[in-house]
């Protein structure tokens, strides 16, 4: 048996393969999840105008998580919630609408049990300080909910930006649109 010599092309799958698993070998080792952006979305969306926004909102989840981890499920919850009936718009969070409507956060459907507004309260209020007037509540909402889902142990996801704040939340939108928590499913 006569062993050839490495040839120039064999050097070359020889070292694409040593670069292959070096790379692999350095890669991190939790997963990433590729996000779809939905159209309008942006990648990154705050990194001029709030740079920070996004690893504050992580903070202050990661913060609140540990001193509950009731949260993590709550806000989940609470980005489901409002976006299932209007869209993502957070008009969950409001008080009060223009119209002087109840609000969805008061309607039994939600079962009252909104776990997690005290963490979205504090990321505003925090970012609010940092830049008024630029990092929407919805945005907020979105980021807080990958957060909690990263503090509960899931695998990171990046999160597109420039989701507008709703005006409008009305309780009555609802029933018929959203089963309240002790509905049943059945088989």
């Amino acid at each position: 048996m006569r062993i050839e010599p490495i040839t120039g092309m064999s050097r070359l799958s020889m070292a694409m393969l040593f670069l292959i698993s070096l790379v692999l070998a350095a890669a991190p080792r939790t997963a990433v999840v590729e996000a779809v952006v939905v159209q309008g979305l942006q990648m990154g969306y705050y990194n001029h105008s709030c740079p920070e926004a996004e690893q504050v909102i992580r903070d202050v989840v990661e913060a609140e998580v540990s001193m509950d981890r009731n949260i993590a499920p709550g806000l989940i919850r609470i980005f489901f919630h409002d976006c299932f009936i209007t869209g993502c718009d957070a008009s969950i969070l409001l008080d009060e609408t223009p119209a002087g409507d109840v609000p969805e956060k008061e309607s039994s459907a939600n079962g009252f049990t909104l776990v997690g507004l005290k963490t979205i309260d504090v990321a505003k209020t925090t970012i609010e300080a940092m830049c008024p007037r630029t990092v929407s509540c919805a945005d907020i909402l979105a980021y807080a909910a990958r957060d909690a889902a990263v503090a509960a142990g899931l695998p990171s996801y990046e999160v597109g930006g420039g989701r507008r704040d709703g005006t409008h939340s009305r309780m009555d939108d609802l029933p018929g649109n959203f089963r309240c928590p002790a509905t049943r499913c059945r088989a």
